[in-house]
């Protein structure tokens, strides 16, 4: 996370500390920590309460209790990841200090919600990609002796991938927040 604020902070108001102090360790990491904390709750919460709704469906004990719950629980879910789509743009506020209600973010990104998310999806999209497909070469059943240096390889493959799946999902969600809530753009753009 202390990653995750040092790119918010660059890529918005283009601060490169050298070396380690680029990983962010102030009040700021803080803060970005308890939102992320937060974020996870909420959603955990939610996804608890879905998942009470669906089994009370199903415990009818009928076909049609069944067939009602599927589709109400895809929809549940597209409902709550657009909704945390719009919520996650709290995390760049916390990381550069804003303190912008979360009410705000909220109201500055209505009509945004699946645009957010296909954005979300399409930056994550080619990591997602590549992690199944170096699943699919060391079978996960494998403990770390059986799969020799084959599985070393791919293990070492999805440790430099993930950060740079971190950086890249964390720049598109400053881009987002550069643009939705801070109304922004680059430094020095005029708007169009």
């Amino acid at each position: 996370m202390a990653l995750a604020v040092g790119v918010h902070r660059f890529v918005l108001l283009g601060e490169a500390p050298p070396g380690f102090k680029f990983f962010r360790w102030s009040r700021e990491f803080v803060q970005y920590v308890l939102t992320a904390l937060a974020l996870v709750l909420a959603a955990g919460l939610v996804s608890l309460t879905a998942a009470a709704s669906v089994r009370a469906m199903t415990a009818a004990g009928t076909d049609g209790g069944i067939g009602v719950a599927t589709p109400l629980m895809l929809a549940g879910i597209a409902i709550v990841a657009v909704a945390l789509c719009r919520l996650s743009l709290a995390l760049p506020s916390a990381a550069l200090g804003d303190q912008i209600p979360i009410r705000l973010i909220w109201y500055d990104t209505r009509r945004n919600g699946v645009r957010m998310f296909a954005a979300t999806l399409l930056s994550a999209l080619p990591f997602l990609a590549v992690d199944t497909w170096l699943f699919q070469l060391s079978p996960a059943t494998q403990s770390p002796s059986e799969a020799g240096l084959a599985g070393v390889l791919v293990t070492i493959a999805l440790g430099l991938i993930s950060p740079l799946q971190l950086i890249v999902v964390t720049i598109m969600l400053a881009l987002q927040y550069d643009a939705l809530v801070r109304g922004g753009g680059p430094a020095g753009s005029s708007p169009i």
